[in-house]
């Protein structure tokens, strides 16, 4: 199921995945969300590499990159491992596309300033610490880090069908996939820890005020993970950005209504 990539080893030792397909004058680069990996912007690249150059990186934890024993997964050590990765894989102005925890990430690689970033994009991502609903107290607990290694396939699958309002997206073959995914050495330490950072997003909210590059935001109206009255406050604490809610989408709304998100992404980059 994984699209043809290929490993960008950084300077600490990580292999971060990549997928690098087609040519054009642009340059757009895709960061999945939590638990998934650049297979959920697989309408994207399927659509776009036609006509732009499409990066689509896998993060460290999951899909296809590794599972390192010393990394944190905290959001400033996945800063430093993507900006080494960008700076390798494309010296020009990109765009950035960013879901869920792919969408903060997003927002801190932009307000960092070390990357030429040219515009953004944003689906429904993890940016403010009301947006999580399980305690942080639990979340770093040692019960919860055990629940991790131990969790029932049962109950993997429910916490995936949580993230989409269209039930059918979400396949048997695509829940195998994520399955495989999670089953890995060293997954469900990164499944933790990316966990405990999604549940303090404080460094995401404070670099909002730092955020230069232009904006848009994309929500579904059914999202269960991350409520759309956030995406409002969002577009509005990034200068009245142009929001779009895609009516009947969940979390995943861009492998929900894949045309729909295409649409707004295309005409997003032409008004660049």
């Amino acid at each position: 199921m994984d699209f043809p990539g290929r490993l960008v080893t950084t300077a600490s030792g990580i292999r971060v995945f990549v997928v690098d397909e087609g040519t054009g004058d642009d340059t757009v680069v895709f960061i999945h969300g939590y638990a998934l990996s650049h297979i959920s912007f697989r309408f994207q690249i399927e659509h776009f590499r036609n006509s732009r150059r499409v990066i689509a990186i896998d993060l460290p934890g999951f899909g296809e990159s590794d599972r390192p024993k010393r990394f944190s997964y905290d959001w400033f050590d996945y800063l430093h491992v993507l900006c080494e990765v960008l700076s390798e894989l494309t010296p020009d102005p990109f765009h950035l596309v960013g879901h869920s925890m792919g969408g903060a990430l997003s927002m801190l690689i932009s307000s960092a300033g070390r990357q030429p970033v040219k515009s953004m994009a944003l689906i429904a991502p993890y940016v403010f610490s009301h947006s999580f609903q399980m305690p942080r107290a639990l979340i770093g607990s040692s019960f919860m880090k055990f629940g991790m290694k131990h969790i029932p396939r049962a109950l993997f699958d429910r916490f995936m069908r949580v993230a989409y309002a269209r039930k059918s997206v979400l396949t048997r073959n695509l829940l195998d996939y994520y399955w495989e995914k999670a089953e890995r050495p060293g997954s469900h330490s990164a499944l933790h820890g990316a966990l405990k950072t999604l549940s303090r997003p404080s460094a995401i909210t404070s670099a909002l005020p730092d955020i230069r590059v232009p904006s848009t935001v994309i929500w579904g109206d059914l999202d269960a993970m991350v409520p759309v009255r956030h995406a409002r406050v969002l577009a509005e604490r990034l200068g009245d950005a142009p929001l779009h809610v895609i009516e009947g989408a969940g979390h995943c709304v861009h492998e929900e209504y894949p045309d729909e998100v295409n649409s707004i992404l295309e005409k997003w980059w032409d008004s660049i």
